[in-house]
């Protein structure tokens, strides 16, 4: 049997009205909200009516209880109108976000916080917290932390190495307490930086926690405010400005077609990373056209200083060049940034293509959900077989794609 009850908030505002509809079957509850402008008032009345009309037809289905007040239809997730639902956290998160929604944002954080201590798994509840502070306009406890690349030890205030030992785990902190939205505040950061032979760009990120527990110091990301990064230029005891090296690119031969893998090696690939400073492009040695790589098929790993070029679109067999076009170049990096070793072949002979390429995925069968769901493994050729294939399933849970073994799969 369904329980539906339906709430008109109307009394709590001026302008709008609010239904709230509690959808009740065996355990489980789906809430829905409807806001009506306030010329509409009429139709909201009648939404309601309709509801009475369908209790009154289905009376078997259906059960409707009407509430003028929101207390009034929070109490009634507790009392014996719904006396068949397994209550939880869900109840006062729902409140919560009922209360968040009225713009009660402190009554709405003592809701969370309760649906926090009842299930302190469900993280989320977290973000909720800290969406309720900032929409509020202030925040209880806001950490400032900096995680800084190897070759740069943080320094506190007195530019004194901290009494705690810094790590990416355990980063520089900066505290402030019932910070307020509005405020400006400059913090110092300080940083001692090793000497090298040879200079190099070192990475800072820094990181904005706003945490709703003044007592929690743990540093999650459903607290998270804002995150941006810098480059430090370090000076080498070699006196000159870093450089962006190229050492080789493998396989020396590629396909012309389908989906292939350039592999690159080098030095001082940290500089590469923000990808909005700069465009990637292959120019065919007989050729006019330049081939833009998108910059999310460049995977850059900074530490190892490797790049992986990702190529998707068909080419013309050709030598192509590679080269970095900047907008913002980094002090002592040239505008276009290339090397002897950015050059590829695209081949149009069949033996460079990857036979043994595919995809493998699991998928969930169409109309099977919940305690009916059922899976199968599925592989296909290329990505195009795949496509033509993924919408008569309910959704892929896994997708593996690269090279197949011989071996098959039962």
């Amino acid at each position: 049997m369904y329980n539906i009850i339906y709430y008109d908030m109307h009394a709590e505002s001026n302008f709008a009205t609010h239904i709230i509809i509690l959808l009740m079957y065996e355990s489980r509850r789906i809430i829905m909200e409807f806001v009506i402008c306030d010329d509409d008032r009429l139709y909201a009345s009648q939404f309601i009516e309709q509801l009475k009309v369908l209790e009154s037809q289905y009376d078997e289905l259906f059960n409707c209880v009407y509430y003028d007040h929101y207390e009034n239809f929070m109490e009634s997730l507790r009392n014996k109108e719904c006396d068949k639902a397994d209550y939880s956290y869900l109840d006062y998160m729902y409140y919560g976000h009922l209360l968040e929604s009225l713009k009660k944002y402190d009554d709405a954080v003592v809701q969370y916080e309760k649906a926090v201590k009842m299930d302190p798994t469900k993280t989320d509840l977290f973000k909720n917290i800290s969406s309720a502070y900032e929409q509020k306009n202030d925040y209880k406890k806001v950490v400032i932390a900096a995680y800084a690349s190897e070759g740069l030890t943080p320094l506190d205030e007195d530019q004194k190495e901290p009494i705690y030992e810094t790590s990416y785990a355990v980063p520089y902190q900066s505290t402030y307490v019932d910070f307020t939205r509005g405020t400006e505040i400059k913090i110092p950061f300080y940083f001692r930086a090793k000497v090298d032979s040879a200079s190099s760009y070192r990475k800072i990120t820094f990181r904005v926690f706003n945490l709703p527990d003044s007592t929690d110091a743990r540093l999650l990301y459903e607290n998270l405010l804002y995150e941006g990064s810098t480059y430090i230029l370090c000076p080498g005891g070699n006196g000159e400005l870093p450089k962006i090296t190229f050492h080789s690119a493998t396989p020396e031969i590629l396909y012309n077609d389908l989906t292939r893998h350039l592999y690159v090696s080098g030095s001082n690939f940290t500089m590469l990373e923000d990808k909005s400073r700069y465009t990637l492009y292959a120019q065919g040695a007989s050729d006019s056209k330049k081939y833009e790589i998108p910059s999310e098929n460049i995977l850059i790993d900074p530490q190892e200083n490797k790049l992986d070029i990702l190529f998707t679109e068909t080419m013309k067999p050709d030598t192509y060049q590679l080269s970095f076009e900047w907008t913002e170049p980094p002090t002592g990096v040239d505008k276009i940034t290339t090397g002897d070793a950015l050059k590829v072949v695209m081949s149009d002979d069949i033996r460079y293509r990857n036979d043994y390429y595919g995809i493998l995925a699991v998928v969930q069968e169409k109309g099977k959900t919940g305690d009916q769901a059922k899976y199968q493994l599925k592989t296909y050729a290329s990505e195009e077989a795949y496509a033509a294939d993924k919408n008569n399933y309910e959704e892929t849970l896994l997708f593996f794609q690269g090279k197949k073994s011989g071996a098959a799969v039962g």
